[in-house]
């Protein structure tokens, strides 16, 4: 905490209490998971950082603060890739993880920047924009909707842009689609196969702990609590993907047999991961989506009776709800129990029997 004397006597900090403080009107809070964070609005515009110390989470909130108060030099000819790289760096960068920005710049640079022109930006127009979302698929759309139109409503703030087109720009929402669970005899195929491929413990590392394909990646050696046999998952999609879960027996053959000197626990990268899954399904004979690894966790977890919430823990979900509709694809044993008593039931046997007769 900012404790001392001096740290307390800094302009604009008031403390509210030992897991609260206010700087210039903005509340810095600690969250129930132990980190802080700090929310605020300007222009219609939400903000969020988080933080794992109060000290770390009132320097970015700073940073952010300061640097919210620089404007892009008015320049009604600035080239449009030039606003894309201020605009992340003087919008984007102060208010998010390393991940996340990361994430933003993969996709200007892979999606916004290769299907819009690099011309002065006030001669793009809405039909250009729209476009270029068309040429996306899935949630990379909605992504990238979401960016052109923060993008061209900062621009219009910044008096570069005459009109403010953002109301012509398509906003999509991706809808998300429902996991499919693996079937205990394609778990079994799986672990089988992968067994042939150099990096196929990746697979089965998947299977055994429901991370998604990016946390998979990031995943450290340091992440790795052997003192209580927890393995943090860095997550950054929801406040709650950034979780720990136990070390199963499966994770803990995989980790004690890997190579430690890797800079992530797994040691593989995305296009090298991609690649092994091209590998894999030509072993096993059917086509795979990463996410039904993380499905199938639920669905294992829900067939041994662990308990709804423990699952929605260990996924790193906001809600059980989530888990639920999402994750979990098998009958709980009350579902189980009501289907019997209809099975049961004498007269749809008889109402068969005549039925088929009269076929």
């Amino acid at each position: 905490l900012l404790d001392s004397e001096e740290n307390k006597n800094i302009k604009g900090i008031c403390y509210l209490n030992e897991n609260m403080m206010e700087y210039k009107g903005i509340k810095i809070t600690k969250r129930a998971d132990n980190r802080y964070t700090a929310r605020w609005t300007k222009d219609k515009q939400s903000f969020q950082i988080y933080a794992k110390t109060q000290k770390e989470c009132y320097d970015k909130l700073k940073n952010a603060l300061k640097q919210e108060n620089q404007t892009i030099k008015t320049n009604k000819n600035i080239l449009f890739y030039d606003y894309c790289d201020k605009f992340l760096e003087i919008y984007k960068k102060p208010t998010t993880s390393k991940q996340t920005y990361a994430t933003y710049k993969s996709h200007f640079k892979n999606h916004i920047k290769t299907n819009l022109p690099n011309i002065e930006i006030n001669k793009i127009t809405p039909l250009m924009i729209n476009e270029c979302i068309s040429k996306c698929d899935g949630r990379t759309k909605e992504y990238v909707s979401q960016y052109l139109i923060q993008l061209f409503r900062q621009a219009y703030k910044d008096l570069i842009l005459k009109n403010n087109i953002e109301e012509s720009i398509i906003k999509f929402n991706h809808t998300r689609k429902e996991g499919t669970a693996f079937t205990r005899e394609q778990r079994a195929i799986i672990i089988e196969k992968s067994k042939e491929l150099k990096y196929g413990y990746v697979f089965i590392f998947a299977l055994y702990s429901g991370c998604r394909r990016s946390e998979l990646l990031n995943i450290k050696i340091t992440d790795i609590d052997y003192e209580n046999n927890l393995l943090h998952i860095p997550g950054t999609k929801t406040a709650l993907s950034d979780r720990y879960i136990p070390i199963f027996k499966q994770l803990k053959i995989i980790i004690e047999n890997i190579d430690k000197t890797n800079k992530t626990l797994l040691g593989i990268s995305e296009k090298t991961l991609q690649r092994q899954q091209i590998e894999l399904e030509k072993l096993i004979g059917f086509k795979i989506q990463f996410k039904n690894f993380r499905t199938t966790f639920g669905t294992m977890c829900a067939e041994l009776g662990i308990t709804d919430k423990t699952i929605s823990k260990w996924m790193g979900h906001t809600t059980i709800q989530t888990t639920n509709k999402y994750y979990i694809k098998v009958l709980s044993d009350f579902e189980k129990q009501q289907a019997n008593k209809l099975n049961q039931v004498k007269f749809w046997h008889k109402f068969w029997h005549n039925f088929l007769t009269k076929i």
